[in-house]
């Protein structure tokens, strides 16, 4: 199970691309008049490796647990002006504070010692430092290397362009998140999603998209937040609650169609092991109307480890069924997964326009 990490950052002006001399109150920023995250929208936090883009990013600390590798959602959020807003969301995020030699190799690497002359240029920092540019190198040299503490992939990193006000009672029932640079939540899928749907529709990227679907993998494909939702409708008959029921846990008559159209096979890899076999959506079950979660042409009967590829974003097929695949996906992990590998059958009109739709949510065309 990953952490799911609600993580309070100082707040900046510049868009995080530099520090911007907004006012602290407390903590390293007011010490020094910067924080090392306003460099978390930066250009010169990425990199490759291994055929795949990364993000370095930056928070004060966790405490002394270590996460997990990889498996972290961190939602940062800063605090000003007497409001709460969300800045940027790293998913699948590995932890460094723990790490000394890996995070200076990674400041080596991105070269971020000269970043100093972006935080001198601000009057807080000259100010704190009496306008001693010497005494303020001398301070930042042993501790650049923290700025790079944490890393995620480049496609499961989302900087918010412009912020979004979070409902503190709505994710928490408190009327404020935590405000302390040196303090975290730990929170849970619901409220993980609940801050996720805070972003307006028309900035919900292909990253968004992507951010949703691997939380609700993180919860069983989200069954247990979308069974409950159900169970509280009053909008829908028994019949009807049934039925969506059985097609959100990939059984019921939308399986049985699914099963039909495929053979009781895989749609790619043609395996007939059913243990393995998912009914999995086209169109995500939250984007769905009650109608196409009940159509089984908005489905493909997959492997398990296909259907988890194709639910995150990772991968997504063309007009004839080819295979598209996400660069999140390493070179050198695509031949282990049997990838690319092609649908089996021709595909239905209907199909089709379900494909376009998952294509156009996960950036695989415009």
């Amino acid at each position: 199970m990953p952490d799911f990490l609600l993580k309070p950052i100082f707040w900046n002006t510049a868009g995080y691309k530099h520090p911007s001399g907004a006012r602290a109150t407390s903590g390293f920023p007011k010490l020094n008049g910067f924080g090392h995250e306003e460099w978390n929208n930066s250009d010169r936090a990425a990199f490759s490796q291994d055929g795949v883009r990364y993000r370095a990013f930056h928070t004060e600390r966790i405490g002394n647990a270590e996460p997990e590798e990889g498996a972290s959602f961190v939602f940062m959020f800063a605090s000003h002006d007497g409001v709460q807003d969300l800045v940027g969301i790293a998913g699948n995020a590995t932890c460094l504070m723990n790490d000394d030699m890996r995070r200076k190799e990674l400041a080596d690497r991105l070269g971020l010692d000269d970043l100093w002359r972006e935080a001198w240029d601000v009057g807080a920092v000259r100010a704190n430092f009496n306008n001693d540019q010497d005494a303020f190198k001398a301070s930042w040299q042993p501790d650049v290397k923290w700025i790079p503490n944490w890393i995620c992939p480049a496609g499961m990193y989302l900087w918010l362009e412009k912020p979004v006000a979070l409902n503190a009672r709505a994710i928490t029932g408190k009327e404020r998140l935590i405000g302390m640079y040196s303090s975290y939540s730990q929170i849970g899928v619901e409220q993980a999603l609940t801050i996720l749907s805070h972003v307006p529709v028309q900035d919900r990227s292909p990253t968004w998209h992507r951010l949703v679907a691997s939380v609700r993998l993180a919860d069983s494909a989200g069954v247990a937040v979308d069974t409950k939702k159900l169970t509280k409708r009053k909008d829908i008959s028994e019949t009807t609650r049934k039925a969506l029921m059985q097609a959100r846990i990939g059984q019921g008559r939308f399986r049985a169609e699914l099963d039909r159209r495929w053979g009781k096979r895989c749609a790619v890899t043609g395996c007939g092991q059913r243990e393995v076999l998912r009914a999995s959506h086209i169109k995500s079950w939250r984007s769905s109307s009650d109608e196409e979660r009940l159509d089984s042409r908005n489905g493909l009967l997959l492997a398990a480890h296909i259907d988890a590829l194709f639910d995150g974003g990772l991968i997504s097929f063309g007009k004839g069924g080819e295979m598209l695949i996400s660069d999140l996906v390493a070179e050198s992990e695509r031949s282990l997964l049997g990838l690319p590998a092609p649908l089996r059958g021709e595909l239905q009109r209907s199909e089709q326009e379900f494909l376009a739709f998952h294509r156009r949510t996960y950036g695989f065309e415009a």
